[in-house]
């Protein structure tokens, strides 16, 4: 229904001026709409931020187990024992005052080594290594069955590292050296019993096992 005013000889249509008003948003609808664009941005940063820190535990689990890898493999490079010394697992009397790697030459002396910054064995300090750290452990374990600690030498050494990062494991590798066959030529790799000795937290890391003989 149309409702008109006079005043004088000016007739105002109020439903005709209604009509010509501009359109505009309610308070409430502005309201709504920046709650959900505020809601949209808020999931796109959780993605993304959910992306970035997979794809960092993704670098340090892969530069973890390099780092492992790396002070392992220098172990494995060493003689099984030092033959002028009582079978013993650490360094020897000479050795433990040393500040660097350089004169290890057996396994034995990486019995309880931990360092951080991850170094070479001259000392240097590896690239990227801001935060990491490295500990080493050999132990004797029972020929057929490598789970099993001995505290005499029984011709097979577990040797195992353990890399961590802000004191957090990483990752853990080790492997089995004997200096001479064993009765049954074959021992026992149970992996993941191994590894949860070498570092029993909870905590998510790579691993492996492998066997070197001497």
């Amino acid at each position: 229904m149309i409702q008109t005013k006079k005043a004088g000889q000016v007739t105002i249509d109020r439903a005709a001026e209604s009509k010509r008003r501009p359109c505009a948003f309610s308070l409430v609808e502005t309201v709504f709409s920046i709650l959900l664009v505020s809601g949209l941005v808020v999931a796109a940063l959780q993605t993304v931020g959910a992306s970035t820190t997979a794809q960092r535990k993704i670098g340090d689990g892969g530069r973890g187990q390099l780092f492992a890898a790396d002070l392992l493999n220098e172990v494995l490079a060493q003689n099984y024992s030092d033959a002028d010394e009582t079978p013993t697992l650490g360094r020897e009397t000479l050795e433990i005052s040393a500040t660097t790697r350089a004169d290890f030459d057996d396994v034995d002396d990486y019995n309880g080594y931990w360092e951080s910054p991850p170094t070479h064995k001259d000392g240097t300090i590896l690239p990227y290594s801001n935060g990491w750290s490295r500990q080493v452990s050999v132990t004797w374990v029972d020929p057929n069955n490598a789970t099993l600690a001995r505290n005499y030498d029984t011709g097979v050494k577990l040797i195992s590292v353990v890399a961590r990062k802000n004191e957090k494991s990483v990752a853990a590798l080790a492997a089995l050296r004997t200096g001479k066959a064993t009765n049954s030529g074959i021992i026992s790799l149970p992996i993941d019993p191994i590894l949860d000795l070498l570092d029993p937290s909870p905590d998510p890391k790579g691993g492996g096992i492998m066997l070197l003989t001497e």
